[in-house]
């Protein structure tokens, strides 16, 4: 069978799967060979996240958000669709549109969800629902993945949540490739920092590419809720020619080879099959996660050993780990969150 055929057969397998609301195979497919196409993808992602759009699409604008709060969120968004070239052509006058109804997307989650609070890092999450689904649509799925999926990390728990999550990365390293977490380890002292935009935005910050991100989210969405720790491990393993090519400690150089990631070629099904074998090797019991209630989808959750009231010093030690953590990733943050300028206001 040529190219084309295998695409079509892989097309009318995808379109009767999402006919038939089938979540299991739906999500074997994802994982598998991604969602081919916008139409079928944006589809797949609305089943996958139980999304049922309302009647009126357009009836969602809020702003009772603090003004604080709207700073915030302001200044990542006038920051922000740099790093995804499918608006690289655009003009002035579209970006400063898109940047307005990316702003208004923002403020009527937070102003709606009180339990959670904005976090650099979810702009470029709902940037990549916005130029998939526009404003409307994008929205709602802005909307939930910010109360499902991410809603750990938009929570109180995000200290937390994101020193477990970069403490299973090196442990998993450690034991998938020894040579290369022993260099990263050299260089980061333990500190696996550099991994937070890739956990925070799937990706989305990472990579230019629209089609490279999505094909991140197709696999992610399809899979249990520890795999954007795989898929991070993969990402490192991926990049070992390159990292191990450099003297240990040299941090300067080994984080430019992070940043510019998209500059490599991916195999996409030899990538996300490794994603897959570290996901089985090292599942979800393992890593001490838990899935959504309503969607039994990825939250990233508190561990279970730490126990969610009263005093402990494991918590104690967590977040000091934690607070250490996050320090780093400030200090560096113009590393590890590199703006890229619009090509069309350069």
């Amino acid at each position: 069978m040529d190219n084309d055929s295998f695409q079509s057969s892989l097309k009318f397998q995808l379109e009767d799967i999402l006919r038939r609301k089938d979540i299991n195979q739906l999500r074997l497919f994802g994982r598998k060979y991604g969602f081919l196409e916008l139409t079928l993808r944006k589809r797949a992602w609305l089943q996958l996240l139980s999304i049922e759009l309302p009647s009126d699409l357009s009836n969602w604008k809020c702003n009772t958000l603090e003004e604080q709060r709207q700073v915030e969120i302001s200044k990542d968004v006038d920051r922000s669709l740099g790093n995804l070239s499918i608006f690289d052509s655009n003009d002035r006058e579209t970006i400063e549109s898109t940047k307005n109804d990316l702003r208004d997307i923002l403020v009527a989650i937070f102003s709606k969800h009180k339990d959670i609070s904005y976090l650099q890092g979810f702009h470029d999450i709902a940037s990549v629902c916005l130029a998939l689904f526009g404003k409307n649509q994008g929205f709602y799925v802005s909307e939930k993945l910010a109360t499902t999926v991410f809603k750990d990390m938009l929570s109180n728990n995000f200290p937390v949540t994101i020193s477990t999550i970069t403490e299973k990365i090196t442990q998993i390293l450690k034991v998938a490739d020894p040579e290369l977490y022993d260099a990263l380890d050299e260089t980061y002292n333990g500190q696996f920092f550099f991994t937070v935009p890739w956990v925070v935005t799937w990706f989305g910050h990472t990579f230019r590419c629209m089609e490279k991100i999505c094909r991140f989210w197709d696999f992610l969405l399809s899979s249990p809720p520890d795999s954007i720790i795989h898929v991070s491990v993969a990402f490192i393993i991926q990049l070992r020619g390159p990292i191990l090519r450099q003297e240990y400690g040299d941090i300067e150089n080994i984080q430019k080879i992070f940043q510019k990631a998209d500059d490599y070629s991916f195999a996409f099904g030899r990538f996300f099959t490794r994603a897959q074998n570290l996901t089985d090797k090292f599942p979800e019991k393992f890593l001490g996660l838990k899935s959504h209630p309503q969607t039994e989808k990825l939250v990233l959750s508190q561990p279970s050993f730490l126990p969610s009231k009263g005093p402990n010093p494991l918590i104690v030690l967590g977040t000091i780990g934690a607070v250490a953590a996050i320090a780093l990733v400030v200090v560096h943050k113009d590393l590890i969150f590199q703006k890229r300028p619009l090509n069309s206001l350069k």
